[in-house]
């Protein structure tokens, strides 16, 4: 049965190529739906066109035969080149048509030649693609829209395929995460773990879910710290992208860094504690005083009739005691009203020499090695000398004792602008702070855990022994750069990799030269740098 089938179709075959070829070929050239015509390579003359040529540029056969290719206008920017390129083989090109009614098509035009007994002749089958370019143009138009939302979002955006590799990520994700040192291309083709953006934790399961197809919202997740940028937390919001049939296909994950405003509502929550701290002192600093005064004049009375006598030791104990309870309500007293001071032109560099001077022949400073790095290109400020030096005081105190064993102290000075462009820059509360001064202090002590850092500058915050801290050190100090219209913050890597503590100071001086108040120009800031650890001796 194959056999006789086989030479059915080989006789059908023949008779086609012989006898009914021409007319089966007419056919197709008449009702192909793209448009064809024959055109004499000689003369241009147009010798036959199909209808749908003819529909296309509004043309009967007749007009169209009594015209040469040469002259229809649509054409001549491009078919005589094209015509010579024929020659050589096939050519398809676009080309856009003019027609009578002022509408312009966009043809895509295949040119080739043909010999034809003794006659060269040239066939033209023509497209009309304005559709298509239409649909190309929107698409287009479409996709730069797409792409300038994308990157103009002002939160960290990541577009990933079903498996989560990520496709694309936009440029606030690259300023945030990479100080735009990082390029889409170099992201591109990784899992989105693998990027190390959040620390999901024990969350991990609940998140994958997402490239199920569900949508997925995960509150307060930590930032692990990167050479680009400090630690921090941040919202994740997973909305997976659905096929029509419903399948997953991937999605976008919307990172929102909430860094800064957890740390607004800790320098929030810190000036709260520092307005009830001075409200508090203010009311029973005075009663205290008086009392505390007549206890130390007649303790010193006494310990000049005694000459030595029995009781003159405790009467020593007595005076230590009340001197430090003076100092304490000093202290206080900072708090409840702004520091009176007259700024000078100081160099920040020399107050932070006479305190290490000042230091280097006490015992704490005995087994710590001092390395300075203070730039020359510091101006002077516009400082009270005596208060910035208690802040450095406190600071070196609190590395010292922060390194019991013994190890290395770095003090460094700059100056720059509030918007550096490094990790802790992002620390600033006002990143158009103008020019500022950064004096920083860092050991190789024990660390700060990050929930001590979260209450590093609270005042009567201590990890010191009972007796041996005041937890008045650092708040303080706090307040002291506040006043002058800087910023303290306070940065730690975890067990046995120190700490760092970063001094800001506005080079055009405290709020009263610039026309802001000390809340408006400084906030209390902490950094946390991950991993976290070890214990906290000396803050």
């Amino acid at each position: 049965m194959v056999e006789p089938q086989k030479t059915k179709v080989n006789a059908f075959a023949s008779s086609v190529a012989t006898e009914e070829a021409p007319e089966c070929y007419r056919r197709l050239f008449l009702r192909a739906r793209d448009g064809m015509l024959l055109v004499d390579a000689q003369t241009g003359g147009i010798l036959d066109a199909n209808q749908s040529f003819l529909d296309m540029v509004g043309l009967s056969l007749g007009e169209a035969r009594s015209r040469t290719i040469w002259e229809m206008e649509e054409f001549q920017a491009d078919l005589k080149r094209l015509a010579a390129e024929a020659e050589q083989g096939n050519r398809w090109f676009s080309v856009p048509v003019r027609l009578a009614d002022k509408r312009t098509l966009e043809l895509e035009v295949n040119c080739s030649a043909l010999q034809c007994a003794d006659r060269q002749m040239l066939q033209f089958i023509c497209r009309d693609i304005t559709e298509r370019q239409l649909l190309l143009q929107r698409l287009s138009e479409s996709q730069m829209r797409y792409r300038a939302i994308f990157d103009s979002t002002p939160v960290a955006m990541v577009l990933c395929s079903a498996d989560g590799i990520v496709l694309d990520v936009n440029a606030c994700l690259l300023k945030r995460f990479f100080r735009n040192q990082v390029t889409k291309e170099q992201l591109a083709g990784r899992h989105f773990l693998e990027l190390g953006l959040c620390d999901l934790g024990d969350r991990g399961d609940e998140f994958m879910q997402f490239f199920k197809g569900v949508c997925v919202r995960l509150e307060e997740v930590p930032i692990p710290g990167s050479p680009y940028r400090p630690s921090g937390t941040a919202n994740l919001r997973c909305l997976p992208l659905l096929k029509a049939n419903g399948e997953a296909d991937g999605g976008v994950i919307i990172i929102e860094d909430i860094s800064e405003v957890r740390e607004a509502q800790q320098a929030m929550t810190q000036s709260v504690k520092m307005a009830a701290v001075g409200q508090m002192t203010s009311g029973f600093a005075h009663e205290i005083g008086t009392p505390l005064g007549t206890i130390s004049a007649n303790a010193q009375y006494l310990l000049q009739q005694l000459s030595g006598g029995e009781g003159t030791e405790e009467l020593r104990a007595i005076l230590s005691e009340t001197n430090r309870i003076t100092n304490l309500i000093q202290q206080l007293l900072i708090f409840s009203r702004p520091a009176r001071f007259r700024p000078s032109p100081t160099s920040v560099n020399d107050l932070a020499s006479d305190v290490l001077s000042l230091m280097e022949s006490q015992e704490i400073m005995r087994a710590v090695e001092v390395e300075t790095d203070l730039s020359r290109e510091v101006p002077l400020l516009p400082v009270e000398p005596t208060l910035i030096k208690q802040v450095f005081l406190n600071l070196v105190i609190n590395a010292c004792q922060a390194m019991p064993g013994g190890g290395r102290l770095t003090v460094i000075s700059r100056v720059g602008r509030g918007g550096w462009d490094t990790p802790v820059a992002h620390t600033m509360a006002d990143q158009d702070a103008g020019p500022m001064v950064e004096v920083s202090f860092t050991d190789t002590g024990v660390g700060i855990s990050e929930a001590d850092l979260r209450k590093i500058f609270t005042p009567f915050f201590t990890t010191k022994e009972v007796g041996k801290g005041t937890g008045l050190g650092l708040s303080v100090s706090y307040r002291i750069i506040q006043n002058h219209g800087g910023t303290i913050t306070a940065e730690s890597r975890g067990e046995g990799r120190g700490a760092t503590f970063r001094v800001y100071l506005p080079v055009a001086g405290p709020p009263e030269a610039t026309g802001k108040s000390a809340e408006q120009s400084a906030a209390p800031a902490v950094r946390r740098a991950a991993p976290w650890g070890g214990r906290k001796n000396g803050y």
